[in-house]
């Protein structure tokens, strides 16, 4: 639980090299981007109505039983979005460049394996006689269950990583093609950066001297150098960052700012001109479906 149950959930952020025109690039221009896009990118409890190619993804797990799910829910679910707060977002730099942001994770089979996993870290846990809360359970490295464990998140992170990338050409694609409905110039070739980082995730790395995991729950790694992205809500400013290598923080950071009430809270309490107010100046629809999100 000290990675989460959405293993390798991150962000992917393209860097598209378009200007954006807001006087051509308008409400209906972006609502017909959002409608290119949501034919090819199934969102929500959605998948493809047809299985997709896993390619080196296509490889056995160490959870046996879970072997099953790479048919059956993964080769349907790359490339979808999934819910909660994961989103498709198109932003504007200081720079007046268009970006794509993609957030989303491993789907199901992340999911399955994490449940797997802990329930597997509980028995042993208690065998240890280890008195912790049941949402701390653990395995211990040098047992072949916790090495299991880690190839198995390595295999939803190479997916979570993987269902980005598609989700962002895709997007990338459903600009093009809008911008040539409108007739804008377009230069295929002009994508400057992209960026995939995940904030799910542990690794063994060598800290004040020695070798030690690192749980990342919500954060991301901010190696010196290391580019990363700061994801803002529907209405916020987005900011992609620069690692500064710090080691108070495990050379870590922030992967947003956290949530100021619970989802439960936001339905009940914000009002729907507080929610459309929070959006004005973008070309989101200010839906009470999801003001969870707010």
């Amino acid at each position: 639980n000290a990675v989460g149950v959405d293993i390798g959930c991150g962000l992917h952020a393209i860097q598209t090299g378009i200007r954006y025109d807001p006087e051509r690039m308008d409400g209906r221009f972006w609502r017909d981007w959002a409608s290119a896009a949501g034919r090819e990118i199934p969102t929500g409890f959605a998948s493809h109505k047809v299985p997709q190619k896993l390619g080196p993804l296509d490889r056995k797990l160490c959870a046996s039983g879970l072997q099953m799910l790479l048919r059956q829910k993964a080769a349907y679910q790359l490339g979808t979005l999934g819910g909660g707060n994961h989103f498709l977002e198109a932003q504007v730099d200081e720079e007046g460049e268009l970006w794509l942001m993609v957030h989303s994770g491993s789907r199901h089979t992340g999911l399955r394996i994490a449940n797997h996993y802990n329930g597997v870290a509980i028995d042993v846990t208690e065998q240890r006689r280890i008195v912790v809360g049941r949402d701390l359970a653990s395995l211990p490295l040098d047992d072949q269950v916790a090495q299991d464990y880690l190839a198995d998140m390595q295999w939803a992170t190479d997916f979570a990583l993987a269902n980005r990338e598609e989700m962002g050409r895709k997007l990338l694609r459903a600009l093009w093609r809008t911008m040539d409905a409108r007739r804008l110039p377009i230069e295929t070739d002009a994508v400057r950066k992209i960026i995939n980082i995940h904030h799910n995730f542990a690794r063994l790395e060598e800290h004040g001297g020695q070798q030690v995991m690192v749980h990342r729950k919500g954060a991301t790694s901010a190696a010196a150098g290391e580019l990363g992205v700061i994801p803002g809500s529907m209405g916020s400013h987005s900011y992609i960052v620069r690692g500064l290598g710090n080691e108070a923080s495990f050379e870590s950071c922030s992967h947003g700012a956290g949530r100021v009430m619970g989802r439960n809270v936001a339905r009940k309490t914000i009002s729907p001109a507080e929610f459309a107010a929070s959006l004005a100046g973008t070309f989101s629809k200010a839906s009470m479906s999801y003001v969870d999100e707010a």
